[in-house]
């Protein structure tokens, strides 16, 4: 009897090469079996019995089932099934479901095709599943389920991709996907890496109270609408290189146990975005303008040890002196990340990034009249400036040497009024000086037959006309007096008109 002439090449993923798939079935229409009949609405029960045949024959021989391009009625999975299945390049014509269903063995729906509703409810996949290249073309659902390894690479989903309560127990890759309908994920956990790189999502993106236990990265990405990430937990690092936000972003009551990265992030509406992070000390922006975003009033800098440090900052300074970390780095300096955490490392950290990060938080906590925050940021960019050289051509960034870290000209501006931010500091040393050179002057030059008011007032007096400029004596105290109140007074005048500013600006 004439056999069906479909025939299709499909990669193996057990055995990582490509094979042909021969159909041996006998020729139901067209020259085509049963089974890849391009119209199998009309023949549906037919399908569905021997299909189960199938089923029982590869249970019974623990073969593999191959349904390479078949095109399936309305159909559900509701068995346990302990044999490979591979659905490689079929066509679901109608509703497909996989609720209650078990799978013991890997499944494969690679170039695979959904054209109605798909379910995965309260199934159980214990080794992986792929659906490389498969196009949804309308809901697809997970719920209440437990997954293994999962792949979505370069799949398509033309309607909304909804997962709710269902747990991934190892690696998840949504590689290169594209969404058109909302992507939607509430009440779940992956106990794995979870990988979002390189996707394009035209809808909305939905993440709220699911926990991820392992590294997530969401590289490379453009989502097109909202993103709103509400009470998610990630114990791991966290990576948005290279992103582009192209409406409102919201993070609210987000955990992050480890790093997250924002380099090179593009966010599109800043003003519109709000990030309600508890700590963000564990956050770095590197490349990213972040001067018009809105923080939480609540948002802290790191506790009191690291307050208002940026974690680049403190990369650079936990490896500074670490030799065996350098020569580790001097090894990966050619590769483009850390792939255990592609994180940022150290010698991919330049002075200029960390002041152009400590810049656009002074600017965005002036610009939302939080002074106070934005007077902390300026000092720690002022710092940088003071500490490190102004060299990025080497592994680290250097410090600068002692005798210039501690007496140059940025080293006494910090000393005497702490980058103009303290009016304090130059009332007291105003006031240091003033003790100073009045007791100089009262026990050098002594009022000869004066009352004792006038022995303790006349010195007071002569400091003061010094510290004002308003005396002329050419005395080498006066002089001295005269030279260091110039500063002082500068610095003191500085301080102030930067409080009264930034309390007038907006």
């Amino acid at each position: 009897m004439q056999k069906c002439s479909f025939s299709r090449n499909f990669t193996d993923i057990f055995q990582k090469k490509e094979t042909l798939f021969q159909c041996d079935e006998i020729i139901f229409k067209s020259n085509y079996c049963i089974f890849h009949n391009p119209d199998s609405n009309g023949n549906g029960e037919l399908f569905l019995r021997e299909l189960e045949k199938k089923i029982n024959d590869c249970q019974a021989n623990k073969q593999p089932l191959l349904c390479i391009g078949y095109n399936f009625p309305k159909i559900s999975f509701q068995k346990t099934y302990d044999f490979r299945i591979y659905f490689n390049y079929s066509t679901f014509m109608d509703e497909v479901n996989f609720n209650l269903s078990s799978f013991l063995e890997p499944v494969v729906f690679d170039n695979a095709s959904f054209r109605k509703e798909v379910e995965f409810h309260g199934m159980t996949f214990h080794k992986s599943i792929s659906f490389s290249h498969t196009i949804f073309n309308k809901t697809v659902s997970f719920d209440g389920s437990k997954l293994s390894e999962v792949f979505f690479w370069n799949s398509t989903f033309r309607d909304e991709l909804r997962i709710a309560y269902t747990q991934f127990q190892k690696k998840t890759s949504f590689i290169g996907p594209t969404f058109f309908g909302d992507f939607i994920i509430y009440d779940t956990e992956f106990h794995g890496s979870l990988s979002l790189t390189r996707i394009i999502c035209k809808h909305r993106l939905d993440i709220e109270d699911t926990i991820f236990k392992g590294y997530v990265s969401f590289s490379f990405s453009n989502f097109y609408r909202e993103v709103d990430l509400t009470g998610v937990t990630f114990d791991e690092d966290l990576s948005f290189q290279s992103v582009s936000f192209h409406e409102r972003i919201s993070f609210r009551g987000i955990s992050f146990g480890k790093y997250v990265s924002f380099n090179n992030t593009r966010i599109n509406k800043p003003r519109e975005s709000f990030f309600g992070i508890g700590d963000m000390s564990n956050a770095y922006f590197i490349h990213t303008d972040i001067s018009e975003l809105n923080f939480d009033p609540h948002i802290i800098w790191g506790n009191e040890k690291h307050k208002y440090k940026i974690l680049p900052e403190r990369l650079v300074e936990e490896n500074l002196d670490n030799e065996q970390k350098k020569k580790w780095y001097k090894k990966a300096r050619n590769a483009k990340e850390n792939t255990q955490t592609k994180r940022a490392i150290p010698w991919q950290i330049k002075k200029n990034d960390i002041l152009t990060n400590y810049r656009h938080l002074r600017e965005n906590y002036e610009f939302n009249m939080r002074y106070e925050e934005a007077s902390q940021f300026f000092i720690r960019e002022m710092e940088i400036r003071r500490i490190y050289a102004d060299t990025d051509r080497s592994l680290f960034i250097k410090k600068k040497k002692w005798a210039q870290r501690h007496f140059s000209l940025i080293a006494v501006y910090n000393i005497i009024c702490n980058y103009g931010e303290s009016y304090k500091r130059p009332l007291f040393w105003i006031g240091a000086l003033t003790i100073l050179s009045s007791s100089i002057f009262f026990v050098f030059d002594p009022c000869n037959g004066c009352s004792t008011y006038q022995r303790i007032s006349e010195p007071i007096q002569s400091t003061l006309s010094d510290l004002f400029q308003t005396k002329s004596d050419n005395s080498i105290l006066d002089f001295v007096i005269r030279v260091l109140s110039i500063p002082l007074l500068g610095t003191l005048f500085i301080a102030l008109r930067r409080k009264f500013e930034r309390r007038f600006r907006h």
